[in-house]
């Protein structure tokens, strides 16, 4: 027995069912044997709830911490006096390799 049903998408081409307990995802289609116990189901009072899209996930920051770690003779060419840290801002770490290569700070940096 059905007890709820909802389209899984704004095409209205599948629908989500719990039946007897399970849940199910029916295409909407008259060769499916659900699909047809669905409409069953609608003509004795049932309804198939709308699409809701799910909400967009709310973006988020990154910060590279102690997951980092530069080995090898730091170098300060010039550009920063060897005695005083430094910082760089990137999410990438990729990005933040080729910023400490290209400013000199280690020959070779392991991840």
């Amino acid at each position: 027995m059905i007890s709820e049903a909802q389209y899984t998408n704004e095409e209205q081409t599948s629908v989500r069912i719990i039946m007897d307990g399970h849940e199910l995802f029916v295409p909407v289609s008259a060769e499916n044997r659900h699909w047809l116990e669905i409409q069953e189901w609608v003509a004795g009072g049932g309804s198939i709830a709308a699409y809701v899209a799910p909400p967009v996930p709310e973006r988020t920051t990154q910060t590279i911490h102690d997951h980092v770690r530069i080995e090898g003779n730091l170098s300060a060419n010039g550009v920063f006096p060897p005695s005083e840290p430094i910082s760089i801002a990137t999410g990438n770490v990729e990005e933040l390799i080729a910023i400490v290569v290209r400013l000199g700070l280690a020959k070779d940096v392991r991840v």
